[in-house]
């Protein structure tokens, strides 16, 4: 279950007390909500990060950015998703397409799961450095922006995108896309690429995609090995 999920995320990560001090609305969710995918999704959208992590620090393309920092950046795949035990199960769980009040309702997930950080690092403050804890409020709140401004939920531009969530807009589609789901078969991985060339400068960042297209074939390999580990899923779950 999703929620669950979180609990032992929070639990690994942080400890305990934070988890038993989740507000009670939240923590009901965190129990009760019945998510199937979103474990290994969180799980593959972590260990791509780390490894685009990896491949950005040897190159020269962003010399501002230490190891240490890139690395951190694969926490927030862990928890990008965290704020959707707030969303109803009936628009998570909705097999067909969302009217505009469910597609607003999904879009919360991110003020969502800001919220949660938040609460959850104030009764531990001591847990992680501030750096650790921007990072992962950048990528939980900022990794539906897109560079061309049409993103949610602050309608950011460019490089006023927080860099954790640059990374994680593109490791996120990119997993949703090459996964087999309950209701589509993985998109082929020229459809992929075709769809990244497109779509850098308007969703992606075009550096960052120009870096992640170098090496797709690394990610080929790493998803392929990941996906042998993780269990597939059950039902269709609004993006």
């Amino acid at each position: 279950m999703f929620c669950g999920i979180i609990i032992r995320l929070i639990k690994n990560t942080l400890n305990l007390q934070a988890a038993e001090q989740v507000p009670l609305t939240t923590a009901t969710r965190i129990e009760s909500t019945n998510i199937t995918e979103t474990l290994p999704h969180e799980k593959r959208t972590s260990a791509l990060l780390d490894l685009f992590g990896q491949i950005i620090s040897a190159t020269d393309q962003y010399p501002e950015l230490d190891t240490s920092y890139l690395s951190e950046i694969s926490t927030a795949g862990a928890y990008h998703d965290i704020g959707k035990c707030q969303i109803p199960d009936e628009i998570l769980f909705k097999q067909g397409k969302l009217n505009p009040i469910e597609q607003e309702q999904v879009r919360r997930h991110v003020t969502y799961g800001r919220r949660i950080i938040e609460h959850l690092y104030a009764h531990n403050p001591t847990r992680c450095t501030p750096e650790q804890q921007q990072i992962l409020l950048e990528g939980v709140e900022d990794h539906h922006e897109k560079w061309n401004g049409t993103g949610y939920p602050r309608g950011l531009t460019g490089t006023e995108i927080p860099f954790p969530a640059r990374m994680l807009a593109i490791i996120d589609v990119y997993d949703a896309m090459r996964s087999r789901r309950a209701y589509k078969k993985p998109i082929s991985e020229l459809a992929v690429k075709t769809y990244f060339v497109n779509n850098a400068s308007k969703h992606f960042d075009p550096t960052l995609t120009q870096i992640f297209l170098a090496n797709f074939g690394k990610f080929e390999e790493l998803l392929a090995q990941l996906n042998q580990t993780t269990a597939q899923p059950r039902q269709k779950i609004a993006a």
